[in-house]
């Protein structure tokens, strides 16, 4: 029973231990403190207690000194906690004073030109100037050099001859020829003496037969046969490059000079204008005048422009209309410029 009690102390000593020892691994884990301190063991009873280093880590007589890590090895590090939750907001502190007012800065850089603004309105046309004098003709330029001639184009390839065609049938045959003249029979042999009278002689060998006759004359020369029909006509050759542009012909001469143009001066500007129509002004040119061209200025829009008559007849040629589409009637002037038929 005092063996067991001993036993139970020791028990309970570790467990007092191993739990002083969780507490303080958690509380100084990162410095590894706990476990390079030193415990004292009692001899008799197994009985542990923690020394200090004020104690100089030195055990009484009966007592045995241990490091915890001997006893216990060395404590792994635990896995780390998840966070607590996020505690409620402190309130916000009262403003500080306000800072010093800061320096001035340095002036910025000049901003970009803004857009160009609007187009104003155009004004009315003005009245149309008289004609300046006709300038004088120019000098008569000198003709050009005659362009070099281009070199000969080359000559097309010849086309493939076209297919033979096919031979006509074979005349007929002309007629036979007059036989020739039979030839002279040859001459006949001496007849041979009487024979004794015996035995039958032997047949007596044939005689050469006698020379050919001459040929006959020649027959005529049959008809010509009909003509074969026409063969089929051979592919078209291909045609040859075209060969380049022939030279530039030589400059022609100087046509004769036309007939003077209109002297300005003697173009006449009336100005004015009559009602010829639902806002409608024309100006008519002075007898044995005709219309040139003319003008106008008219307060509001002018949707028409022409020559006409002095009654606003476009098909004439004696004045100058125009038509408005806003502003007073007869509101402005009319211009033609009109020169002499004479």
């Amino acid at each position: 029973m005092k063996v067991k009690g001993k036993w139970w102390v020791v028990v309970g000593g570790l467990l007092v231990l191993l739990i002083s020892s969780t507490a303080l691994g958690s509380s100084f884990n990162a410095k590894k403190r706990f476990q390079n301190s030193f415990v004292c063991v009692n001899k008799s009873n197994g009985l542990i207690k923690v020394i200090s280093r004020e104690q100089h880590n030195r055990c009484e007589r009966g007592w045995r000194r241990y490091r915890v890590s001997d006893l216990f090895g060395k404590g792994r590090r635990g896995v780390k906690g998840s966070p607590g939750p996020r505690g409620p907001q402190g309130p916000a502190g009262a403003p500080g004073p306000a800072g010093p007012a800061g320096a001035r800065g340095d002036r910025g850089p000049q901003g970009l030109m803004g857009p160009a603004g609007l187009m104003g309105a155009m004004g009315p046309m003005g009245p149309m100037g008289p004609a300046g004098a006709d300038g004088a003709d120019g000098a008569k330029g000198a003709t050009g050099a005659t362009g070099a001639t281009g070199a000969k184009g080359d000559t097309g390839e010849t086309g493939a001859t076209g297919a033979t065609g096919a031979t006509g049938p074979a005349g007929a045959m002309g007629p036979v020829g007059p036989m020739g003249p039979i030839g002279p029979t040859g001459a006949t042999g001496p007849q041979g003496a009487p024979g004794a009278n015996g035995a039958n002689g032997a047949n007596g060998a044939d005689g050469a037969n006698g020379a050919d006759g001459q040929d006959g004359a020649r027959g005529a020369t049959g008809p010509m046969g009909p003509a074969g029909q026409q063969g089929i006509q051979g592919p078209a050759g291909t045609p040859g490059d075209t060969g380049p542009a022939g030279p530039t012909g030589a400059t022609g001469p100087m046509g004769p000079q036309g007939a003077a143009g209109i002297d300005g001066s003697a173009i006449v500007t009336v100005a004015g204008g009559t009602a010829s129509g639902d806002k409608q002004f024309t100006v008519s040119c002075p007898a044995g005048y005709t219309a040139l061209s003319g003008g106008f200025s008219i307060q509001g829009s002018v949707t028409a422009s022409f020559r006409s008559n002095a009654s606003g007849d476009p098909t004439g040629s004696t004045a100058w209309t125009i038509i408005q589409s806003s502003g007073a009637a007869l509101s402005g002037t009319v211009y033609v410029y009109c020169v002499s038929t004479a």
